[in-house]
């Protein structure tokens, strides 16, 4: 008895070690996506979510101003949903959607508990050189991960990328 308690002691303070030699980072990816040649993920920190790009074997990181935890807009197939808007400089426009709603804002939304929403949501804009987020974020009104969100939210952002780009 003295030796199984000895023992599992030992392999305790060993998980403890091995534990603490994990990246302090470790991060959850919550969602992934392709963009064109990009492949992207969302993963998150306490505060706010971060989008992951992959291109051609380099990576960059992007520090989103939403709330965690974060998912791709997708269409009711589960397609990511993009628009395009070449006269304003925009190849495709994605939307990443953050700030989760409360239990009380999916009962009176009447939204199936199933159902991934927030408040929040903030582009990824591609342009024929590169992509980027947009600095600005639209708060409010709820948006559902697989539920199609309305073009105007899209335009928006292209609009704003446009405006910023003459600057």
């Amino acid at each position: 008895m003295v030796l199984g308690t000895s023992l599992m002691k030992t392999r305790l303070i060993a998980l403890t070690f091995f534990c603490m030699g994990c990246h302090a980072n470790d991060s959850i990816i919550s969602d992934s996506a392709e963009l064109d040649r990009y492949s992207l993920r969302l993963s998150q920190n306490t505060e706010n979510c971060i989008l992951l790009v992959s291109e051609n074997n380099k990576e960059a990181t992007y520090d989103l101003k939403l709330r965690p935890p974060c998912h791709f807009a997708r269409n009711d197939a589960k397609i990511l949903q993009t628009y395009p808007y070449k006269n304003q400089g925009v190849t495709s426009v994605a939307l990443v959607i953050g700030g989760p709603i409360t239990e009380d804002q999916r009962k009176k939304w009447n939204l199936h508990k199933d159902l991934v929403c927030g408040e929040q949501k903030q582009a990824i804009l591609l342009t024929p050189t590169n992509l980027t987020t947009s600095t600005g974020v639209l708060e409010g009104g709820i948006s559902c991960k697989n539920k199609s969100i309305d073009e105007k939210d899209f335009y928006y952002f292209a609009m704003q990328f446009n405006e910023k780009s003459k600057n």
